[in-house]
């Protein structure tokens, strides 16, 4: 959908390791291990370092919403050619740090698609951020997700 609004822009859609088809399809063995969010990062790294591309913008979505925070971690270290922070990073649908199993605090579970329709509901003008996380924990979503929205995570 991106794409198709913005046909100007350029876009480059990887499969981060254990994470797609691209190698098995194209008969090549997955990436060594360990697998982890900074190896993922490490991996995209490399290759927009070997196209020579230099993005204005990075998305991922859930885990990848992990990785391009990696990247942007990363940008210009370990001993390759130098990439320039990008302009913009947007992570959609993950929550920076630890993802517990079970969902938000006291068992709570935070559902996106309920999270979208609460903020889209939201009565505006608030007279602050108090306001909405008391809006958000009211209708049962774990206090860490109120205050990430609260704060501005939830719309990078």
């Amino acid at each position: 959908m991106i794409v198709e609004g913005f046909p100007a822009w350029q876009v480059l859609l990887v499969d981060l390791r254990c994470h797609g088809e691209s190698a098995a399809a194209a008969g090549g063995a997955p990436a060594p291990g360990p697998h982890s969010v900074d190896a993922a990062a490490r991996d995209i790294l490399e290759l927009l370092r070997a196209r020579r591309v230099f993005p204005h913008m990075l998305i991922g979505h859930s885990f990848g919403g992990k990785v391009v925070m990696s990247m942007a971690r990363q940008f210009g270290g370990g001993g390759g050619a130098r990439l320039p922070r990008p302009v913009q990073v947007w992570v959609l649908d993950a929550l920076p740090g630890e993802v517990r199993a079970g969902g938000g605090v006291d068992g709570a579970a935070d559902r996106p698609g309920e999270l979208i329709a609460a903020l889209q509901r939201l009565p505006l003008p608030l007279a602050g951020r108090a306001d909405l996380i008391d809006y958000m924990t009211a209708r049962g979503f774990s206090l860490p997700v109120a205050r990430c929205h609260a704060a501005g995570g939830g719309r990078s």
